[in-house]
């Protein structure tokens, strides 16, 4: 089972120095420092959003798209429900990542509660805790008129096992969640996420977060220790 991309790449072959692009300005200090908290302030003010997801994947066959919903509860629940072009569940809760897989009709579950290193980073991935992701990355914020753009690159000297070589987000003026996250990991396909009909909730029904797994469905769990590559 591929980790997911949680949220958002040139191949690491072509990396350079971060530059800002055309029409950007990079923050450096206090001014990153500043713009990554209000982001963050946007985020907490906001802990529960609903956004349709197109995920495109590229390979040697041409473009992938997968089409679903995303569901968001902060500080620890997220669930993302592909129902084109077949069904797939992504969801992480109580330290676990399960995907279920139409294809072998599995729910492949990680469990990361052994694995405190390994859960720190998948859980500040998966909620965009940006100073705890900056234990891992460094993190480079540029700004223009379309909004702001964060790039979280590897650092050099990582010994953590970070999957991720790169992750590039995309917040419009305004926006409560990012539009558009890329990612490229380590093995698997570089993969661009865009989120549209943005939406936060008020409260999530009880049922919200329950994978609703065909009855026929099997389970296979592995327990995730910290010396493992995620």
């Amino acid at each position: 089972m591929k980790s997911l991309p949680i949220i958002a790449f040139f191949m690491c072959c072509a990396f350079a120095a971060e530059q800002p692009l055309p029409g950007e300005r990079e923050l450096l200090g206090a001014d990153r420092d500043a713009r990554l908290a209000a982001i963050m302030a946007v985020f907490q003010a906001h802990p529960r959003v609903q956004a349709r997801i197109v995920t495109r994947s590229d390979d040697l066959l041409g473009e992938r798209i997968e089409e679903g919903e995303l569901r968001l509860d902060r500080p620890g629940r997220l669930l993302r429900r592909f129902t084109q072009p077949a069904l797939k569940l992504w969801s992480y809760a109580s330290g676990q990542l399960t995907e279920y897989v139409e294809r072998t009709r599995t729910a492949y579950i990680k469990d990361f509660t052994h694995a405190p290193r390994a859960l720190n980073l998948l859980d500040a991935a998966v909620m965009l805790d940006f100073k705890r992701l900056e234990q891992f990355f460094d993190l480079h914020v540029y700004e223009s008129a379309d909004g702001t753009r964060l790039v979280c690159a590897r650092k050099a000297d990582d010994t953590s096992r970070v999957p991720y070589q790169r992750i590039q987000a995309r917040l419009a003026p305004g926006g409560i969640f990012f539009h558009e996250i890329e990612y490229l990991p380590d093995s698997g396909d570089r993969t661009t996420e865009q989120y549209l009909d943005i939406q936060p909730v008020a409260a999530w029904k009880e049922d919200a977060f329950d994978l609703q797994l065909p009855s026929d469905a099997k389970r296979q769990t592995t327990a995730v220790s910290d010396s493992e590559r995620k």
